[in-house]
């Protein structure tokens, strides 16, 4: 050993517990000479190292507020560095020489001196989060068919009407004008009609005339969005009038008037043409259960009297709420 070296071994023999080693901030226990380390030697040796590029280590390590702490476990030496990324290994030294052990910690500490500190980790990148998709807009009323709602409203129609008496073989035309009312399913039906008709019979012809008026509870109930089928149940009556027309100079032609009621039921369809345009189809079945009915040679001929069939065509509007 040379002189410079016993200098240096004498003066680490009588620093206090609290120690630098170079620029290293040493604390170092008096328990390790129990565990088989001699101090002087390992503060020589690990000086010797700091010589090297764990110097450095050990100047950033002092630098940064960090310190060599080595303490002892029950069979061994725990070496540990402080500051911002604290290390720490624990050595047995249990069996070994005294030389060996030391050794053995200095290189521990040289080690860790060597081992670059772990990196801080990483900031998590602030991946931008996209904003939560809006939801869908309310879909369009869909162009197929759907049912429409039974909303109030008046429907007022007229056109062309047909009624033919089955029985008493007697057919009339003319024009019908009608008033629906659907507040809701239930709703009711007024209607108002005329016409005329003739008959020929062996003797001359029959020329008739009829004018009517409806009521009757309306049952309707949408089931396309522009059509709106419906059902009515009531009753019709009025007053016709029959008169004979006759060449024969044997024969006499007179005049008959009476009127005519009895039940009736009518199926009939309202088709929406767009701007409150309603264009109607409808069928019609009754039975005049008091009626008129003319006589030609003694029998009973044409009139307004049992079972009668009708049917028209009416275009009209819609009033109300839409």
């Amino acid at each position: 050993m040379s002189g410079g070296a016993v200098l240096t071994a004498l003066a680490l023999a009588v620093a206090p517990a609290s120690e630098s080693w170079g620029a290293l901030p040493v604390e170092l226990d008096s328990c390790v000479a129990e565990r088989g380390v001699e101090r002087e030697a390992l503060a020589y040796q690990v000086s010797n190292e700091l010589q090297g590029p764990a110097g450095e280590a050990a100047r950033a390590l002092g630098e940064r507020g960090g310190a060599l702490l080595v303490g002892c476990t029950a069979d061994g030496v725990t070496v540990t560095l402080t500051g911002d990324a604290p290390m720490h290994a624990v050595v047995s030294t249990a069996g070994l020489q005294p030389s060996v052990a030391t050794r053995t910690v200095a290189l521990t500490i040289v080690e860790l001196l060597a081992e670059p500190e772990p990196a801080p980790p990483a900031a998590t990148p602030q991946v931008p989060t996209e904003p939560e998709p809006a939801p869908p807009p309310a879909s369009a009323p869909s162009a197929l068919p759907t049912p429409r709602p039974d909303r109030a409203r008046w429907i007022v129609r007229g056109g062309a009407e047909a009624l033919g008496f089955v029985a008493a073989p007697l057919g009339l035309f003319g024009g019908s004008v009608d008033v629906r009312h659907r507040p809701r399913r239930w709703g009711w039906l007024a209607a108002i009609a005329g016409g005329g008709g003739r008959d020929r019979t062996p003797l001359g012809r029959v020329v008739a005339w009829h004018a009517s008026a409806t009521a009757a509870v309306t049952l309707q109930r949408p089931v396309m969005r522009r059509v709106d089928p419906f059902g009515a149940l009531g009753i019709r009556g009025g007053v016709a009038s029959l008169r004979g027309h006759t060449d024969a100079a044997d024969v006499v032609a007179s005049r008959l008037r009476g009127g005519w009621l009895g039940p009736m039921l009518r199926g009939g369809v309202d088709i929406d043409a767009g701007a409150r345009v309603r264009v109607g189809l409808q069928l019609e079945l009754g039975w005049a259960v008091l009626g008129t009915r003319a006589r030609v040679g003694g029998r009973a001929g044409a009139g307004a009297s049992g079972p009668w069939v009708g049917g028209g065509l009416a275009v009209g509007t819609a009033l109300g709420r839409r």
